[in-house]
C-alpha cells in the first residue's frame, strides 16, 4: 500500500463511520520501537563510531530516535543532575560535557562543530570522544 503500511490502524464502523489513523514520524522519533529502520539507523550509528576519524568528524549527530526525553533533577545537595530517558528504562546520568553535547546537537551541525563549541566553553577536552560515547550508550543517532 504504501512505505511502513504496517504502521496504520483502521476502525470500520465504529459508530457508524471509517476512521484511517496514520502515525507520521515528523520528529525522528521512534520511543517504542514500531519503525522497521530504526534498527538500521542504529546499525550505522555504531559503523559511523568506529569508523575513520575523517567520518565521524562530519556525521550529524541527532538525539537517538529511541530516547523518550532528557531531564534535569536535582539531588539532596540541590546539586544538578543531567540524564536521559529512553522509552521503558531507567534514567541515564550524564556528564555536564554530555548534556552540553546534546544541548549542541540541532540536525544541523557535526561532529566537529560541536566538539569545537564544547572545547570552546571549556566543557570538555576531546569533545568528540564524548559524542562517540552517547552514540555507544543509544543517546545519539549518527
Amino acid at each position: 500500500m504504501f512505505c511502513l503500511s504496517a504502521m496504520w490502524h483502521l476502525r470500520e464502523h465504529g459508530a457508524g463511520t471509517t476512521v484511517l489513523y496514520l502515525k507520521m514520524n515528523t520528529h525522528n522519533c521512534d520511543t517504542l520501537g514500531e519503525d522497521p529502520r530504526t534498527e538500521a539507523v542504529r546499525q550505522r550509528t555504531l559503523t559511523l563510531r568506529t569508523s575513520a576519524p575523517a567520518a565521524f568528524k562530519q556525521a550529524m549527530p541527532v538525539l537517538a530516535r529511541k530516547v523518550d526525553y532528557v531531564q534535569v533533577r536535582y539531588d539532596r545537595e540541590w546539586e544538578e543532575m543531567f540524564g536521559v530517558v529512553m522509552y521503558g528504562k531507567p534514567h541515564v546520568t550524564l556528564t555536564d560535557a554530555e548534556f552540553q553535547a546534546l544541548r549542541h546537537m540541532d540536525g544541523q551541525r557535526t561532529v566537529s562543530e560541536i566538539a569545537a563549541k564544547l572545547e570552546t566553553s571549556r566543557v570538555a577536552d576531546g569533545s568528540q570522544q564524548v559524542i562517540r560515547d552517547l552514540a555507544e550508550r543509544g543517546i545519539v543517532d549518527l
